[in-house]
């Protein structure tokens, strides 16, 4: 089941999968054939913080515009890859990266300037072959972390003073996710089997909600297709959660029985419900503005390709094209202001690092990578 589910968080073309796995240097600041994911966070403070690995001369880049114009760091020169942002009440900065160390072995370190200046830690609470590393600050500036190997999510914080570590599934997990809201309370999401080892089937499959928000852990699943996907989260003030996730293919004996997209969940009216958003695609992620609207952003990796937006106003999904471009791994931020912001990566065509928000009635665009 495991090997399944890995094949569904790569469900690439061939093409692209030689266009987005490829390793090495390139001859350019990027190209179709190196893979630059950017993170971003927007803080309280409506400054909007991003990072990214640089391809020509490897390395963690972090980029803010808190002096008022974008400001770029170069924070190490090894060849780091950042996997998650996150920003305190202090908007002090968290970055999660890999580094393959001299003896070729992965580990996972977190860089940030809580203490005035750039300091590196190494964290051994992830385990070295994870990926899709998520993170989350709580009022506190305690620091949660979620993260999927092989077989299992995985949850970790270190909210007692020490790093506790925990496994979020029964048997076999997948795609864990991590959200704190204002008050403190943590929200996980992760795909989970139930089944006892051995029994060859995939049994009380979906996605699974814990929260802590009632003052003890409580899980709950929220979506019972074994083929849906969390793709992000988010909360609102009163600490509800908005979830979207997607659903690209039928799982078998199921064909053309369920619609397929991107889909959106949230708990705000008291039980859980469930919209579909937009088409399918990848990579989507979720925003809530002040006001109470929701944005969905996600990439298309075929057909009509670019990056694509889905607001839902007034009960209405509103679905737009932001980036008509070859342009992947979206990552999102909202103002205070309700301004939704995206750093993604843009290929072909003068490729790079891009940061766009809403601005004067059109998307305003900056490279950010030079």
């Amino acid at each position: 089941m495991a090997s399944r589910w890995a094949r569904v968080g790569v469900l690439l073309p061939a093409l692209m999968l030689i266009l987005l796995l490829l390793p090495g240097p390139v001859a350019a600041d990027t190209c179709a054939c190196d893979p630059i994911q950017p993170f971003l966070v927007v803080d309280r403070f409506d400054e909007t913080h991003v990072t990214y690995r640089h391809s020509d001369n490897p390395g963690i880049i972090y980029a803010s515009n808190k002096t008022g114009s974008w400001v770029k760091t170069r924070l190490t020169s090894k060849l780091d890859e950042p996997y998650a942002i996150g920003v305190d009440s202090a908007q002090k900065v968290y970055i999660i990266f890999r580094r393959l160390t001299d003896s070729d072995n992965l580990g996972f370190f977190m860089i940030s300037n809580r203490t005035g200046t750039w300091v590196t830690q190494h964290l051994s609470t992830i385990h070295e072959d994870a990926y899709r590393v998520r993170v989350a600050i709580d009022p506190d500036r305690k620091i949660h972390l979620a993260w999927t190997t092989d077989l299992h999510a995985w949850y970790s914080t270190n909210e007692t003073g020490m790093w506790v570590r925990e496994q979020l599934d029964a048997y076999q997990g997948q795609n864990a996710l991590v959200a704190v809201d204002a008050q403190g309370h943590v929200h996980l999401l992760f795909n989970q089997c139930l089944n006892a080892e051995g029994s060859g089937t995939c049994e009380g499959s979906g996605i699974y909600y814990r929260t802590n928000r009632t003052g003890s852990w409580v899980t709950e699943r929220i979506a019972p297709q074994q083929q849906d996907t969390p793709e992000d989260l988010t909360t609102d003030p009163a600490g509800n959660v908005h979830v979207v996730f997607g659903r690209e293919y039928w799982d078998q004996g199921k064909e053309n029985t369920l619609p397929l997209g991107v889909f959106y969940v949230t708990n705000a009216s008291g039980s859980w419900r469930t919209l579909r958003a937009a088409a399918p695609g990848r990579m989507a992620q979720i925003e809530r503005t002040p006001g109470g609207q929701i944005h969905i952003v996600d990439a298309h990796v075929d057909g009509n390709l670019g990056i694509f937006l889905a607001t839902l106003r007034n009960g209405v999904w509103y679905r737009s094209e932001v980036i008509p471009e070859y342009a992947f791994y979206p990552s999102t931020g909202i103002g205070s202001d309700g301004r939704l912001h995206i750093a993604f990566m843009r290929m072909a065509i003068d490729p790079g690092i891009y940061h766009a928000v809403w601005q004067n009635g059109a998307w305003s665009r900056r490279e950010l990578m030079d």
